[in-house]
């Protein structure tokens, strides 16, 4: 997982889906895929 604003790999889960990067501070969300998705291009970091 890598952070979508700098692109660091060094990141830390706050909650549950709350990701911070160390690199630049910036706070994200990851969201895992449906199961039943097929489109994962949109999901890559």
């Amino acid at each position: 997982m890598r952070c979508p604003k700098c692109g660091s790999l060094h990141v830390e889960r706050l909650r549950n889906q709350e990701v911070k990067c160390i690199g630049c501070g910036f706070v994200f969300y990851f969201v895992t895929p449906d199961t039943g998705s097929i489109d994962f291009d949109r999901y890559r970091l």
